[in-house]
């Protein structure tokens, strides 16, 4: 699959998964609905390798430098919030995660993209 560089600075990458019909012209003020779900790459919290916090409690301790490697655990999904509607993001209005405004401006309608967000990049 082929990967954009939103940002020209390798701080935004985007995959496209499914191609969108038309790109909007975005002005200050429009309003884009969408589902995302976010996740970050964390460290394990139990012995098991896993992110999670429910299951394990009893063998949970700090992860040993063999299974350091990092894990994708789940922050948000909008289709889990808010009995499942779309989220409304009003362009041009400081919005608190500002990389999630820009990864919505690349986008058509009708597309499914996947962004790769690197920590420098959320408050660009």
């Amino acid at each position: 699959m082929l990967q954009e560089d939103i940002l020209a600075n390798e701080q935004i990458k985007k995959i496209v998964l499914k191609p969108g019909t038309i790109t909007p012209e975005w002005e200050k003020g429009s309003n884009a609905l969408f589902h995302y779900t976010v996740h970050a790459y964390v460290k394990p919290t139990c012995q098991h390798g896993c992110a999670h916090e429910k299951d394990h409690q009893q063998d949970r301790q700090e992860p040993s430098e063999d299974n350091a490697k990092p894990v994708r655990k789940l922050i948000s999904d909008s289709k889990e919030a808010d009995a499942g509607k779309p989220f409304e993001l009003r362009i041009g209005y400081n919005f608190t995660v500002k990389a999630m405004e820009l990864c919505v401006k690349s986008m058509s309608i009708g597309e499914k993209s996947r962004f790769l967000c690197m920590g420098d990049s959320i408050d660009v």
